[in-house]
């Protein structure tokens, strides 16, 4: 009874928060009678998850939201604070003038406990935003978390019991609990259920909801290639099975080719946005790749132009630095003339004594040939 009662609050009245409550005492209850892990308890703890699931969504949505209108808040408030800011400035003129005629330190007195006052206003009221926020996203994680705890043990239940489409609903489930958790590796768990689907129900209508679920998955994570081919798996897929239905003839058969037939207008909208996506992503890592090339170039600039510079210096002129060779006329220009006659006579001398000499060792040898 209670499980009918949560279910249908869950998918007739959209109600989570109401389903949950009844499922949590559900849950428990049953646990009590058959065990915490007992494959009788599997149903429940999916239902449960499922409950505290769709909580976490509305819960995200209703923070971004919030996030949304605080920043507008704040623009608001940003303009208000300006008109303020002028009035204030005016009176300020004001009191100014009467300040000249009173003391220095009064005036100073009343300034800072002014101010003291605004600022202590100011950070009394950023401070409950902040706790405001803190205690959203705790609550936020807490039913994400309440859900993952639950399919985790329906997980352990649908396995004992070899219930294998309703284990693979459950790796479906972990999966949209990671990616509204923000974890890449959800797509591990969605990959499993697709697995074991295809083997339970190949080529069929689940099997193209389950890689376009897939695709839905891969894209949160700007992970566009594998979304594209998941994307395309899906309606390859769909469009062959509108080719089984239309052969089929049947009036059943040909209203729901039809119907899948109005899908696939948006599962090519969706691949084009993914695959525009892709090229503006890597436009905009390109775009930051150069920015920080040409950085780095600007940084280094300097450097590399001052040492440009100064190898394109000409060579200085040192032939200043260089001794000449002087000739020997300058060189004796340069002297004395004292300097230069005198060494001359004392050649000139030196050659008269030579010559003497040479003549009497030749009359010294004629007289001693003639003896």
């Amino acid at each position: 009874e209670m499980i009918l009662k949560g279910r249908g609050l869950l998918t007739i009245k959209r109600d989570c928060y109401a389903a949950a409550e009844v499922l949590s005492k559900a849950c428990e209850k049953s646990s009590e009678i058959y065990g915490e892990l007992s494959e009788h308890c599997g149903e429940l703890y999916y239902l449960y998850g499922c409950s505290m699931l769709e909580c976490g969504k509305s819960e995200n949505n209703v923070l971004g939201e919030g996030m949304k209108n605080k920043e507008s808040e704040e623009e608001v408030v940003g303009d208000d604070d300006e008109e303020e800011e002028e009035a204030e400035a005016g009176d300020d003129n004001g009191k100014d003038e009467k300040c000249e005629a009173m003391e220095v330190d009064e005036c100073e007195e009343g300034a800072s406990s002014s101010v003291g006052t605004s600022n202590g206003a100011v950070v009394k009221e950023d401070k409950d935003e902040g706790d405001d926020t803190t205690k959203d996203e705790d609550d936020d994680d807490s039913s994400l978390k309440v859900a993952w705890e639950m399919f985790e043990l329906a997980k352990v239940a649908y396995s004992r019991s070899n219930h294998k489409e309703k284990l693979a609903d459950t790796f479906m489930k972990l999966g949209e609990v990671g990616i509204e958790s923000g974890h890449p590796a959800a797509m591990e768990d969605m990959l499993k259920a697709l697995d074991i689907r295809q083997q339970l129900f190949p080529n069929s209508r689940l099997i193209a909801e389950t890689h376009f679920n897939i695709g839905l998955g891969y894209s949160m994570f700007e992970m566009f290639d594998e979304a594209i081919t998941n994307f395309e798996k899906s309606k390859s897929l769909l469009e062959e099975i509108i080719v089984k239905l239309e052969n089929a003839g049947d009036d059943k058969s040909l209203k729901e080719s039809e119907e899948i037939r109005g899908v696939l207008p948006d599962l090519k909208d969706k691949i084009q946005d993914m695959v525009d996506s892709k090229r503006d992503k890597r436009k905009e890592v390109e775009e930051a790749l150069n920015g920080s090339i040409l950085a780095a170039a600007k940084q280094n600039g300097p450097s590399s132009a001052g040492t440009s510079s100064e190898s394109d210096k000409p060579a200085s002129n040192i032939s200043h630095l260089i001794k000449r060779k002087r000739k020997i006329d300058e060189v004796t220009s340069d002297l004395p003339s004292k300097a230069i006659e005198e060494p001359k006579r004392k050649v000139k001398a030196l050659d008269k004594e030579a010559i003497e000499e040479q003549h009497s060792e030749i009359d010294a040898a004629a007289e001693q040939k003639k003896k």
